[in-house]
């Protein structure tokens, strides 16, 4: 009855190591990518202490290994240090430090950063109340490269605040950052569908000139940007508020059909 009862239970773990171990068509073992999630939040008190708001970070990182700082795959530490870039600049009015490594602390040290700027405004005079969400989220369910979505929202006094959208995307296997050439044969091509994409949605010609229209393009003609957005049915552009336009027109997409431009894709 021993035998039997050690029999299923080693038959058991078995299964369970089975079930929980991806593999590849040629059986061995692939490395499992853990994407850590959680948030930093601090309630800011106004000057006359009768308002507050509530600061919140939400985040994902690749787990690391605490002794060396690293995480299991080269691309995994690009893409942490891609967090830790964007989580630094929407916190502090100084260049982030590159030689920060991500960790729970981090995230906490960055919005006390936020806090402690306020805090010295608020001593100097100033009676508005800061306000700051930001989100940093890790797609890593495509072939050969993570796409890294950041957004912010915040607020440190004027007439309105700012929103912030970035996309990044990095290479599975060298951990370099993708742009569009990488995934584009011909960029003037998909330039081409955007810009008739862009005009339609915007009722303008073909033929219009886009300064002219309200729009700061160089010389008056669309461009595309690095900052896309990429899923299974569209890649979607984003011009961040003053990019091409005053703030007034906001944070404008283009969204380009993937159907439209497949025979381009080189990924």
């Amino acid at each position: 009855m021993k035998w039997l009862s050690f029999f299923a239970l080693s038959s058991l773990l078995a299964l369970i190591y089975a079930c929980a171990t991806p593999k590849g068509l040629s059986g061995i073992k692939e490395p499992i990518s853990v994407i850590v999630s959680d948030s930093s939040y601090f309630e800011l008190l106004s000057a006359d202490k009768k308002d507050t708001s509530l600061l919140t970070l939400d985040y994902q990182y690749f787990l690391y290994d605490t002794l060396s700082g690293k995480a299991s795959e080269l691309y995994q530490d690009s893409v942490n240090q891609v967090v830790v870039d964007f989580i630094s600049t929407a916190t502090s009015f100084e260049l982030p430090d590159s030689s920060v490594r991500i960790s729970p602390n981090f995230f906490d040290n960055a919005l006390q950063l936020f806090v402690d700027s306020y805090n010295e405004d608020k001593i100097d005079g100033v009676s508005w109340l800061w306000s700051l969400e930001a989100n940093s989220t890790i797609e890593d369910d495509f072939i050969d490269f993570c796409q890294v979505s950041n957004s912010t929202w915040s607020y440190t006094g004027g007439a309105h605040g700012n929103g912030f959208f970035n996309y990044q995307h990095i290479d599975r296997g060298t951990g370099k950052q993708l742009n569009l050439d990488d995934f584009v044969s011909d960029v003037s091509m998909v330039t081409a569908i955007a810009d008739s994409i862009f005009r339609k949605e915007n009722e303008l010609s073909m033929n219009a000139d886009l300064k002219e229209a309200g729009y700061w393009f160089k010389d008056g003609k669309f461009k595309l940007n690095d900052n896309f957005e990429l899923t299974e049915k569209k890649i979607t552009f984003v011009f961040n508020t003053y990019e091409i336009a005053s703030y007034a027109a906001g944070c404008i997409t283009v969204e380009v059909p993937i159907e439209r431009i497949k025979p381009l894709l080189k990924r």
